[in-house]
């Protein structure tokens, strides 16, 4: 398994692990995103140094699609995202926006390699670029995303609020303070 910058040659692999891990209120008994999935576009849109992949012989098992605080501002103030609204206009600081972390099969053992390892880089790409902390959302209604919220609170982040968005859908916000050693 390797983690690497994700690249357009990827993106077909990351919008079928999208589709696959996607629930709806059809069946919240599985993890993966509510209602919420990227297109090609918006992946492409994305591509910046915080966004990369796990990848085991040629296959995607894995994604972290983050950005910092100055991309999200170039690329995103005209968004119509309330998540991304609320992030931009209530953050400050130099903190590093967790969009989507997504890993292929969450009853494998190896998935939770994945997810550490995936984590792992980000901590370090955002400590390496002198980020000040990691800002991720969870959705907390009409599903509880409980795999989420619980990976984030075992890694230190920690639920600053909540965020009323479109759909009904309430988020979590959680913040994580990074600390830097010189």
């Amino acid at each position: 398994m390797i983690i690497r910058q994700a690249e357009e040659k990827d993106f077909g692999q990351i919008l079928n692990l999208f589709e696959k891990l996607k629930i709806d209120e059809n069946n919240f008994n599985k993890p993966g995103f509510f209602q919420y999935k990227k297109t090609y576009g918006e992946l492409k849109e994305f591509l910046n140094p915080y966004f990369f992949v796990s990848e085991n012989k040629g296959k995607i098992n894995g994604f972290n699609l983050s950005c910092s605080a100055g991309f999200l501002k170039n690329k995103f103030s005209e968004n119509k995202s309330l998540e991304k609204k609320f992030i931009l206009k209530k953050i400050t600081g130099d903190f590093v926006y967790m969009d989507s972390f997504a890993v292929e099969d969450y009853s494998k053992l190896i998935s939770g390699k994945i997810a550490e390892k995936l984590f792992e880089t980000l901590i370090a790409i955002s400590k390496k670029r002198n980020a000040s902390k990691l800002i991720g959302c969870v959705c907390h209604e009409p599903y509880f995303n409980f795999r989420s919220a619980n990976f984030l609170k075992r890694k230190g982040f920690v639920l600053s609020t909540k965020i009323p968005i479109e759909n009904n859908l309430l988020l979590g916000l959680y913040q994580k303070t990074l600390k830097h050693s010189f």
